[in-house]
């Protein structure tokens, strides 16, 4: 059902998990465990001392301007995964009394993106609570009524067609992704009724006309919906085949020999983490200013990882909050939308995987 780059039969993870065979089913959960012990587990034993890992994050490696991480790589434990997600993730524990977690910067890639082409719709989206531009992209992709959606749904459509497009995928590479989400992970509507069975009602009867859907539902994203954002990327594309470079927000230069979809994200990428970049040795400071217990423990991508007392973690986050969303902006006034953060952590001493959404009061004294 899918080529190699040579022209071969492929037999990745995404044709092998449509073959229906035990011996394959066991195959592929051999692979996941074998790359889950030589990987991911033998990696944090190794970089392990006396219980404690002290991973290197690197400003200096990434074309994006974003950073990496390395010995070990923290920025890519497995998550999606729920049984790698599991066993890894348990491996992590606070100290004693401590709750383990993060602060996350909400949707930002597409606030940053905002801040850029200024699309009147886009910039509804963020500001108007009451819409979901991912809720409404899982009705159009899978044909979906609203009270038919349902997370994973929601979840695909994103992942699988929002943020491709939006990185300068097009419709082919986003129908064969939103079709075999459907058959990996069982996509189902509300009231259980698969998402396979659905399309059939609908008339989706074969792969080809869900991907001739899809050309339509693309057609109508850039066409009808988002057609400021669109004119804002062939303006950039334009510059960038003059000048050789595409200048961030922040200052710096992406440049050399780039693709299409390279110069429409990398501005957008890159700035987005040096909002956390900005924000991050001011929650240091924060931290060290009022003495706290509280450790800051590493960084994902838009995330501050930490390790923070129990009875410290609502000033924390009160404080985070600030520093993060109303600070930078007074910092930064072409940031033009609204920046929000989201918090999870696990109970007092319990693992990285017990993790769950914690609330962020609107005002805590310390």
């Amino acid at each position: 059902i899918k080529d190699t780059k040579g022209g071969g039969d492929s037999v990745d993870n995404v044709v092998l998990n449509q073959i229906d065979l035990p011996f394959i089913a066991d195959y592929l959960s051999w692979k996941k465990l074998e790359k889950l012990k030589n990987t991911y587990i033998a990696g944090l034993i190794r970089e392990s001392v006396n219980g404690i890992l002290r991973p290197s994050f690197n400003l200096n490696t990434v074309v994006t301007f974003r950073s990496s991480s390395s010995n070990p790589n923290f920025q890519n434990l497995p998550i999606r995964d729920k049984e790698q997600g599991e066993i890894i993730r348990r491996a992590f524990i606070p100290r004693e009394g401590h709750r383990i977690g993060g602060v996350d910067y909400s949707g930002i890639e597409v606030k940053i993106a905002a801040c850029y082409h200024k699309d009147p719709v886009m910039l509804k989206y963020i500001n108007d609570a009451t819409t979901d531009m991912h809720r409404d992209m899982a009705m159009e992709c899978y044909i979906l009524d609203e009270k038919q959606v349902t997370k994973d749904s929601r979840f695909y459509a994103k992942n699988c067609f929002v943020f491709p497009e939006f990185y300068g995928d097009w419709y082919a590479s986003c129908a064969r992704a939103l079709w075999n989400a459907i058959t990996e992970y069982n996509l189902k509507r509300k009231d259980e009724t698969p998402l396979k069975d659905h399309l059939r009602e609908k008339g989706i009867t074969s792969y080809k006309k869900f991907e001739k859907h899809i050309q339509g539902v693309e057609d109508r994203f850039w066409n009808e919906k988002f057609m400021v954002y669109r004119d804002w990327k062939d303006d950039l594309l334009k510059s960038y085949e003059r000048n050789g470079y595409v200048t961030l927000y922040t200052g710096f230069q992406c440049k050399g020999r780039l693709r299409k979809n390279e110069v429409i994200n990398y501005p957008v990428q890159g700035v987005a983490f040096h909002c956390l970049l900005w924000s991050l040795p001011r929650v240091l400071k924060m931290y060290k200013e009022n003495n706290l217990r509280s450790l800051v423990i590493g960084q994902i991508h838009d995330e501050i990882t930490m390790d923070n007392h129990a009875d410290e973690l609502d000033f924390i986050l009160t404080q985070s909050k600030k520093i993060m969303c109303n600070d930078i902006r007074e910092a930064w006034p072409w940031i033009i939308v609204p920046l929000d953060i989201e918090a999870e952590f696990a109970d007092v001493n319990e693992s990285w995987f017990y993790k769950k959404q914690v609330a962020i009061s609107e005002k805590i004294e310390f």
